[in-house]
């Protein structure tokens, strides 16, 4: 009996050993499984992250430098756009234009007549208008007027012109259609809520 107790006293010595191994196994096995590989595949993602991050820092000084050049030209651009929308100004601005022509012609000696709107046409892209400028005065005169009329903010472009002779040679009648484009529709994504 001591033999047989003994025996079964082994067996479960065994028994009891072989479930300790058992559970220790499910035990590394659930930690291989639920710590181990989870934190392999950390590490592999934070040694990509890190190897990225190296090489944007490697690239950092150019990129700063190309972000401080496109800085500049957007800004010369947006210098450019507001001095371009100044020249072409959203409405006709009719009595600013008129008092243009009438200074012009007070600082170049032509004597301003009268100044005839026709109606203003309208696409889908701006609107422009003409206006028919009647005047007279010498040579030189007209070429200063002219030229004082270039010189304006605002695009105006001559459609016509039409210069007579007299029979005074010191002052000739001029009749000169002016072109003013207003209205310009803007592609800017600021105005157009992000939409090109």
């Amino acid at each position: 009996m001591s033999h047989s107790s003994h025996n079964k006293h082994k067996l479960a010595e065994w028994g009891l050993h072989a479930g300790g191994l058992a559970a220790v196994g499910l035990a590394l096995l659930a930690f291989y499984h639920l710590v181990y590989l989870r934190l392999a595949e950390q590490g592999e993602t934070h040694a990509i992250r890190a190897e990225q991050l190296q090489k944007l820092l490697a690239t950092a000084e150019s990129v700063r430098d190309n972000h401080r050049s496109f800085r500049i030209e957007l800004e010369k651009l947006e210098i450019e756009t507001a001095s371009m929308r100044s020249r072409l100004p959203q409405d006709l601005q009719k009595s600013q234009f008129e008092s243009s022509l009438r200074n012009a012609a007070a600082t170049t000696a032509f004597k301003f007549g009268a100044a005839q709107w026709k109606p203003s046409a309208t696409t889908s892209t701006h609107s422009r208008a003409e206006v028919t400028v009647t005047g007279n005065g010498s040579f030189a005169s007209i070429c200063k007027f002219l030229n004082e009329i270039n010189q304006l903010a605002r695009i105006t472009k001559i459609s016509s012109l039409a210069l007579e002779t007299s029979n005074e040679s010191a002052s000739y009648p001029l009749e000169v259609t002016f072109v003013l484009v207003y209205g310009i529709e803007s592609n800017d994504t600021d105005r157009t809520g992000g939409v090109l």
